[in-house]
């Protein structure tokens, strides 16, 4: 930094670089500025995305290189300072300057993704970690970890609200209801993006029109809250729809001989789980 200013690069400059290898201890100050923040990110993901491709992964007590520390930087910045930043593609593009610069690189696609799943789970890792001791639990942890590193400021936002509002005695029964929902759909083969349309003129149940006359009746107003972040009352919207999907589970059976009527039951369960799974996977919480 004092080099940069001796050199009339600019107080911008200098500051970015009089900051770069902030926050040097678990809990020391993060960068102040932007600038600071984002070379600091770079630096920090390029190292442990190497190190990690290079097989020196932190085992027990052992982290010669110091990664957790670095991964609990890079989580505490984007976290702290709300930085709209996408992890994932964060550690794409340190990957990528790995294959730019290695004049001898490994042979095939699956090496790539194996180098990439395991920088994501460090540092989801490290997410875990930080915010356990926040006081969050690991199942509520587990509800928002898909996608989770594409936005962590919006992540926190998410396992916020389902920490918000598990205390509610609706909650949980509601996420055994949504647990027992996607479990048929695995059993089926099925995820819930791919279980086709619901066709109303199958119905065959009353309890099938009355729960899918909830779940439009909330999506637009969901939709709309997730978009604005406001995640807590988009969750507090869903559980609302308890009493609808304990009578469908009381009254329906999903998995019938006739094919056309399993197979509608299932979309109908595929578009209720995609209404849960915009905010939280709550079949992760537990009882």
């Amino acid at each position: 930094g004092e080099y940069a200013r001796h050199e009339g690069l600019g107080e911008t400059v200098a500051l970015a670089l009089q900051e770069f290898y902030q926050p040097v201890q678990a809990k020391g100050p993060l960068p102040v500025h932007l600038e600071g923040c984002l070379v600091s990110l770079a630096g920090k993901l390029d190292t442990v995305v190497a190190m990690l491709a290079a097989g020196f992964k932190p085992s027990g007590s052992e982290d010669p290189f110091a990664l957790r520390r670095l991964g609990n930087g890079i989580v505490r910045i984007v976290l702290e300072k709300q930085l709209a930043v996408d992890l994932e593609a964060g550690v794409d593009a340190a990957l990528g300057f790995l294959d730019a610069h290695n004049s001898d690189p490994q042979p095939g696609v699956p090496a790539r993704a194996a180098a990439k799943a395991e920088a994501l789970e460090f540092l989801w890792s490290r997410v875990e970690n930080l915010l356990g001791e926040k006081g969050y639990p690991p199942d509520e942890l587990k509800a928002v970890k898909a996608g989770g590193l594409k936005n962590l400021a919006a992540t926190f936002l998410r396992l916020a609200a389902v920490h918000a509002l598990r205390p509610d005695p609706d909650f949980v029964p509601v996420a055994a209801a949504f647990k027992r929902a996607t479990n048929i759909l695995k059993q089926a083969g099925l995820q819930a993006k791919g279980a086709g349309d619901v066709e109303v003129a199958l119905f065959a149940d009353e309890a099938e029109r009355v729960l899918f006359g909830a779940v439009c009746r909330v999506e637009g107003d969901l939709a709309e809250k997730v978009s604005q972040g406001d995640y807590e009352p988009a969750l507090r919207t869903l559980v609302g729809l308890k009493p609808e999907v304990d009578r469908f589970f009381t009254d329906v059976m999903v998995m019938v001989d006739d094919a056309k009527l399993k197979g509608n039951r299932l979309a109908l369960l595929a578009r209720l789980a995609r209404l849960f799974t915009a905010v939280a996977d709550i079949s992760h919480i537990q009882g």
